[in-house]
């Protein structure tokens, strides 16, 4: 049987389940050490953004400035920004910025998170675990193909919002970066293959390579961010805006496909199907919790100078994504125990093929 195949599975599942819990527990209590600066820049050093009343703001900087180093170290050298530990609170670094361009020195003093970038972090981290929870709660249900996809999809993006505690040693923090990069880019193919296994396999599954294109892109991209954060090259600006592509396409595709072969799905489903699979409540998740964040990483890429007003809050509507897979997933289950929805042969698939 299907179930009995993907049951093996469960232990590894909540063996994960429980290591990432508990460092998600750890980062709660670490929110209270870390940093704020209160300037956000456009991922190639622009600063695009200050905070009134922020640390920046009273150094004296201004969106548009370009950073040259922080804490005399040159922003393009990678291996000793990686190295040099994150700021404490209380204290003040001095950040070279080009301004018209002629260098100016700002003395920006780190202090404790504001009222709102605390609470949003702490809703972070409720959201991975919001992603643990519902993305196993199916799998330990009724363990099938689509059941384990989503669990590997929730424990890896739920891992992603969980910041940890924060490691002293650089070493220990390399480490977890390459582990947290291998997640999070598994985990979006591991959502990418599970619409196209639900609410049934689609035939493009059968096409031959089929999982190299799944899987591929993802592995590309993650031996690339492997290789700069081992060897860490020069941060050049080239270097910086080809990360941020990557980083973009990554995120729009593999979100953006995934989006695409559910409504593909809804669309050829007939109106006895979106109701005993639930599509109609999930395909109104999946669009909610997609598209304010696809519309960011979007703006991101092709005009990162934009400031869009409240995009600290678009990452909220991303709850709605395990919780509407979740029901729909045990929902079509429950369906197929009574009543076979679909009549075509439903093959059978091993996480080999």
């Amino acid at each position: 049987m299907e179930g009995n195949s993907y049951a093996r599975y469960k232990t590894a599942m909540l063996v994960a389940a429980g290591l990432f819990a508990v460092w998600g527990v750890f980062g709660i209590f670490d929110v209270n050490n870390l940093p704020y600066s209160g300037y956000q820049t456009d991922g190639n050093n622009t600063v695009t953004q200050v905070a009134e009343d922020s640390p920046a703001e009273q150094a004296g900087m201004q969106a548009g400035d370009y950073i040259r180093s922080i804490g005399s170290i040159a922003v393009e050298d990678a291996g000793a920004m990686s190295r040099r530990g994150r700021a404490a609170i209380g204290e003040t670094r001095t950040i070279v910025v080009e301004r018209d361009g002629q260098p100016a020195s700002l003395d920006v003093t780190y202090t404790h998170l504001p009222g709102t970038n605390k609470a949003l972090t702490f809703v972070a981290i409720l959201i991975g675990f919001c992603f643990l929870v519902f993305g196993l709660l199916p799998y330990l249900k009724a363990p099938n193909a689509r059941a384990t996809l989503l669990a590997i999809f929730g424990l890896t993006l739920g891992f992603s919002f969980f910041g940890g505690p924060y490691l002293s040693a650089y070493a220990l923090r390399l480490a977890v970066g390459i582990i947290s990069t291998l997640l999070v880019v598994g985990g979006f193919a591991a959502l990418l293959h599970f619409t196209l296994m639900f609410p049934r396999r689609k035939a493009l599954l059968d096409k031959r390579h089929m999982r190299d294109w799944i899987y591929g892109p993802a592995a590309l991209i993650f031996l690339f961010l492997l290789y700069r954060g081992i060897f860490q090259p020069a941060a050049t600006s080239a270097l910086n805006v080809i990360t941020g592509v990557l980083v973009g396409v990554l995120i729009i595709g593999y979100f953006g496909l995934s989006l695409a072969a559910f409504v593909h799905s809804y669309v050829k489903a007939t109106a006895g199907e979106r109701r005993a699979y639930g599509l109609t409540y999930v395909l109104a998740g999946l669009l909610v919790g997609f598209l304010p964040i696809l519309f960011v990483v979007l703006v991101a890429v092709v005009a990162p100078q934009v400031v869009i007003p409240g995009a600290n809050f678009f990452f909220l509507t991303i709850v709605l994504i395990p919780i509407s897979l979740a029901l729909a997933v045990m929902k079509s289950d429950k369906a197929e125990d009574s009543v076979p929805v679909f009549t075509e042969v439903q093959p059978h698939v091993s996480m080999s093929t």
